[in-house]
């Protein structure tokens, strides 16, 4: 007799770890679908639920491409178009050194028919938080002026800064 309550002690025990397992798997993954429905993640370790999405991603990108394009595409007939257009996506503080920068030009003196244009040729994001980034932009540019046409290579990393709900240009750098 005592071989039988200890097969069916055996069997208790193994239900009850069979039904403990249960318990603990359905609480588990209630706690997984209720996590998601409220972060949008499946999983979330606190960082990722912060990392910006794919609008703020090519918010971002698009305001970097948008500064390289418009430094490139210049029309010496009219620098205050060219200031106007290129101070739009700068932040304040970049933007007095940029007009101080353009100053030095101006007072060199600007040919009138030189005209530039530009083109990107890739974009990556190197850095991105919820308030500043930095985008890699490879861009080429062509001069065209009375004395010929001269091509030109860039890659800069610009640095950009949330202002309000705009991204801004707060710097660049040559990285190549």
């Amino acid at each position: 007799m005592s071989e039988e309550r200890t097969g069916s002690a055996r069997g208790l025990v193994a239900l009850a770890v069979v039904a403990l397992t249960v318990v603990v798997g359905v609480g588990a993954l209630v706690t997984l679908v209720v996590g998601h429905q409220r972060s949008g993640t499946w999983f979330s370790t606190g960082d990722a639920a912060r990392v910006p999405g794919e609008q703020v991603r090519g918010k971002v990108k698009a305001t970097a491409e948008q500064f390289c394009l418009r430094v490139d595409d210049f029309d010496g007939g009219d620098p205050d178009a060219y200031r106007k257009g290129v101070t739009a996506l700068l932040t304040t503080k970049y933007k007095a050194e940029f007009n101080s920068q353009f100053e030095q030009i101006e007072k060199l003196g600007i040919q009138s028919g030189q005209k530039g244009q530009g083109s990107i040729k890739a974009t990556g994001i190197q850095d991105l938080d919820a308030d500043s980034a930095t985008v890699l932009v490879a861009h080429d540019n062509t001069i065209t002026s009375a004395q010929g046409t001269v091509q030109r290579h860039h890659r800069w990393a610009v640095s950009l800064v949330k202002v309000g709900s705009r991204w801004l240009v707060d710097d660049f750098t040559q990285v190549s």
